[in-house]
């Protein structure tokens, strides 16, 4: 009978070591997924990252024009080119 336990035991352990493997692989694939989803925004987050800019931009201009500074319509154009230029890679 100690032979039966000593088969169920190095079972237990082979069972043991693949729960570990498999939960380990399977917290690699969330965390894969969790880091491609991150990369790759909704509409919803882009049309809210586009409205937070334009509200920045729009209070760079208040804030210029009640310091005097008049900003036109080819200035504000400008600026808002500018705010859409990507420096990281490049492009506009």
């Amino acid at each position: 009978m100690g032979f039966i336990m000593s088969d169920s035991d190095a079972l237990k352990d082979r069972l043991d070591q693949f729960k570990k493997r498999l939960d380990d692989a399977t917290k690699k694939l969330a965390m894969k997924g969790r880091l491609r989803n991150a990369n790759h925004l909704t509409s919803g987050e882009l049309q809210a990252r586009h409205a937070f800019l334009q509200s920045e931009l729009d209070k760079g201009i208040v804030a210029l024009d009640a310091q005097g500074d008049r900003v036109g319509v080819l200035e504000a154009d400008f600026m808002d080119w500018l705010n859409q230029i990507d420096l990281e890679d490049g492009k506009y």
